[in-house]
């Protein structure tokens, strides 16, 4: 009896046991679930262009220093330098303190080497050389920073936009699986003489278009899956599962004085093209170019070019703060009618359970209430990815950077 009672035993545990086995995962995988922050973090991290670019900027900064030591040690030595100390040392020899006199004929060597080279436009040049090379640092500091920032907005774009394909593909999937309901239940009702096959023939059309839907969105999301995982670093077919996250409206209200003013600002383009300007401005005074016609002449062009550019510029940041300010009216309209058309479908589907609980509607009907608050729902949930890309698109270009949509 005891032997019975612990095979018994050892029968319901091992059952308990097999069961668990192919109903939990004994080790869950989470290295394919992957959110926002984490998906542009490895971005930033993966990317090719990103790095190459971090190069460029060293690179750029290498040549700035070496540029501005070459500048100074040629402005610390040069012929003028050395004439000055000269002067001054020969007015004490000159006065009866010969103490100096060796120091002053070092500086007479050192004159003579120097003596009859053009000391001043290599001064001059290196100047120039060092003022550019800075410059071409600066620029690239900031190319590096916008890439980054570009990078960023592309990847919240391609996230949104897989998490909302998917939950257009699952919305399909439950029109399916109703309207394949609805074809059976026609089969049956013909069976009786209840429908025609006219009846049936536009169910089954509705049915396959479906279907054919469904096949067309899992290959969209799987390529938009490959092409995230390419930009993470990962494999291309490696399972993706992406963690979708909540928007809500916060009243967020921008003037286009604000915009325009924090945009005009803050605009690299803007600060780079007077900056050049400037830089040409003050080049048609040195002496190397003001006494050459054609050099000056060609300074004078490229000024000219870079003012139209600036005026280009300028009118693009007017456009700009326009079509952000009523992009960000628009999305926020249609999050607020979306909110509405989720609120109301969630209130009428809560409305037939309870009707379908007292036998009121059928479950094809619960069904159809179902998907429409499905529907509403993901367009209240498309309403907000969208809403958060326009408002992080506004809030990009207050520090004067201007984003491409992918």
């Amino acid at each position: 009896m005891k032997n019975t009672s612990k095979h018994k035993k050892w029968v319901v545990i091992f059952t308990i046991v097999f069961t668990l086995m192919f109903t939990i995962p004994l080790f869950a995988d989470s290295s394919n679930t992957i959110n926002l922050e984490t998906a542009k973090e490895l971005a930033i991290e993966k990317s090719r262009t990103f790095k190459k670019i971090e190069l460029a900027t060293n690179k750029a900064k290498v040549y700035a220093n070496q540029a501005d030591k070459a500048h100074k040690d040629v402005l610390y030595n040069s012929y003028n330098i050395l004439l000055y100390e000269y002067m001054i040392l020969k007015d004490i020899s000159d006065s009866g303190d010969h103490s100096v006199d060796g120091r002053i004929a070092q500086l007479e060597v050192q004159m003579n080497v120097l003596k009859g080279t053009d000391n001043s436009n290599t001064v001059a040049n290196l100047s120039n050389s060092a003022r550019d090379t800075e410059n071409a640092y600066k620029d690239a500091v900031v190319a590096k920073n916008e890439f980054e920032m570009q990078l960023k907005y592309n990847i919240e774009q391609l996230y949104t936009e897989i998490i909302a394909q998917i939950n257009n593909l699952s919305l399909l999937q439950k029109n399916y699986s109703l309207k394949s309901t609805q074809l059976h239940i026609a089969r049956l009702k013909k069976d009786l003489g209840m429908v025609t096959n006219n009846d049936i023939d536009t169910i089954a059309v509705e049915v396959s278009e479906l279907n054919t839907k469904m096949k067309d969105l899992k290959t969209t999301v799987n390529v938009l899956k490959m092409q995230l995982n390419s930009m993470l670093g990962r494999e291309y077919t490696q399972p993706l599962n992406l963690v979708p996250f909540e928007i809500k409206l916060d009243g967020f209200v921008l003037s286009y004085n604000d915009l325009y003013s924090k945009l005009n600002e803050n605009y690299k383009k803007i600060q780079q093209l007077e900056r050049d300007i400037k830089n040409k401005n003050d080049d048609l005074y040195d002496d190397n170019i003001k006494d050459d016609v054609y050099k000056s002449d060609l300074i004078k062009l490229e000024i000219k070019e870079k003012e139209l550019s600036l005026l280009d510029e300028k009118m693009i940041i007017e456009t700009t703060t326009h079509d952000l300010l009523n992009k960000l009216a628009s999305k926020q309209k249609s999050y607020q009618l979306a909110e509405i058309s989720y609120n109301t479908a969630k209130q009428i589907y809560d409305w037939d359970k309870k009707k379908y609980e007292l036998g009121m509607i059928s479950k094809l009907q619960l069904d159809g209430s179902e998907l429409a608050y499905i529907e509403a729902q993901n367009k209240w949930e498309i309403a907000g990815y969208s809403y958060f890309l326009v408002k992080h698109e506004i809030e990009l270009a207050e520090q004067g950077i201007l984003i491409n949509s992918i």
